[in-house]
C-alpha cells in the first residue's frame, strides 16, 4: 500500500522533520494541526492545515483540534467508502502520525484527541498506516518508497494500541489507587535476554519507567555476555540485600539464595568471610558489596 495522504499531529517532535522530507519527496499530502504545522514550514517542509478536515481551527483553548467526525470519516473508511471520498472536500488519510502529550499532565491535562486518532487509525490498519512514537520513523522509511504491506501496517497498528493503554497506565499511576478493580502495569522493555530461566525458553526484561532509586533496572552492564533470566534475578536478590547493610557488607546469591553474607570493618573482610560461608556457590553467581 503506498500512501498518498498523511495527518500529523504530534507533541514529541525528535525526528519529524527528516522522515516528513521524505514523505514529500514521494510526492505524500501531508495535512498537519497548527502546532505540527508551524514546525514542519519552519524547517522547509511545504504541508496544509488540518483545518480542511475539521472546519474550524481549535476549541476551548486548543483542547479540541482532531475530535472530528470529518477527520475520523478520512481515517476509519474502506472499500468504497474511500473510493467516494477521494472526490470529496474531505478526502481519506492513508497515514497518521501522532504522539500525545506527556503523562506528567495528569487526567486533568491528558491527550484526548491523539488516541482517538492512534486507535482509530489501529483499527483500520488494513488501510491506514499508523506512526505512534518517533522511534518508528527509521524502522519504517524503506516502506514510503516501495509501499507499506500487511504484515507491517499489522505490527504498527498493535503498537499503537501498546502505546494508548501505555499512556493511560502511566496516568493512572500517578494517582496511587489501593488495589484497584483492574490492574494496569505500565513497563517499558528494557532488553531481550539470552534466554529464560531454562535455556529453551525465551525472556526480556520490563522495566519501571523513570525509576531513580538504585536498583537492577536500572543498572548498566560494563563488560561481559548478554544476561539472562537468572542472573537478572540473582542480582536483584543481592542488590535488594546489600541495601539493608549501612557497615562494609558483601552479599553473595546463587540461583535466587544468599550462599554467603557478611559484614565487617572493610570489604575485603568482608568478601573472605562471606566467600568462606560457601566456597563453590560464588562461581556463576552474583556478588554485591556496598
Amino acid at each position: 500500500m503506498k500512501v498518498k495522504r498523511a495527518l500529523v499531529s504530534v507533541y514529541d517532535k525528535s525526528g519529524l522533520e527528516d522522515f516528513c522530507h521524505l514523505l514529500k519527496k514521494e510526492s505524500v499530502e501531508i495535512y498537519a494541526t497548527s502546532g505540527t504545522k508551524k514546525y514542519l514550514e519552519e524547517h522547509g517542509i511545504e504541508v496544509k492545515n488540518a483545518e480542511k478536515y475539521t472546519g474550524f481551527s481549535q476549541l476551548l483553548g486548543g483542547r479540541v483540534k482532531t475530535l472530528s467526525t470529518s477527520i475520523h470519516a478520512a481515517i476509519l473508511a474502506h472499500g468504497e467508502e474511500r473510493e467516494k471520498m477521494e472526490k470529496s472536500d474531505t478526502p481519506p488519510l492513508d497515514m497518521v502520525i501522532c504522539n500525545f502529550y506527556p503523562y506528567d499532565f495528569g487526567i486533568e491535562g491528558m491527550d484526548i484527541g491523539g488516541p482517538a486518532m492512534t486507535r482509530a487509525a489501529a483499527k483500520n490498519w488494513k488501510h491506514v498506516v499508523i506512526i505512534s512514537h518517533p522511534s518508528q520513523y527509521e524502522r519504517v522509511k524503506e516502506y514510503v518508497a516501495k509501499g507499506f504491506d500487511e504484515e507491517i501496517r499489522r505490527q504498527l497498528a498493535m503498537e499503537a494500541l501498546q502505546r494508548t493503554s501505555y499512556y493511560d497506565a502511566m496516568i493512572l499511576k500517578r494517582y496511587g489507587m489501593e488495589f484497584p478493580e483492574l490492574l494496569c502495569l505500565p513497563y517499558v522493555k528494557r532488553k531481550t535476554l539470552r534466554y529464560g530461566e531454562n535455556p529453551h525458553q525465551k525472556a526480556a526484561f520490563y522495566v519501571e519507567e523513570g525509576a531513580k532509586h538504585g536498583c537492577i533496572a536500572n543498572a548498566v552492564q560494563l563488560q561481559g555476555k548478554e544476561i539472562s533470566y537468572n542472573n537478572i534475578l540473582d542480582a536483584n536478590h543481592a542488590i535488594e540485600c546489600i541495601k539493608e547493610f549501612d557497615e562494609p557488607s558483601v552479599v553473595i546469591v546463587k540461583h535466587a539464595t544468599p550462599s554467603g553474607i557478611a559484614s565487617a570493618s572493610n570489604l575485603l573482610e568482608a568478601w573472605k568471610d562471606a566467600y568462606e560461608t560457601d566456597v563453590y556457590s560464588p562461581f556463576g553467581g552474583v556478588v554485591a558489596l556496598n
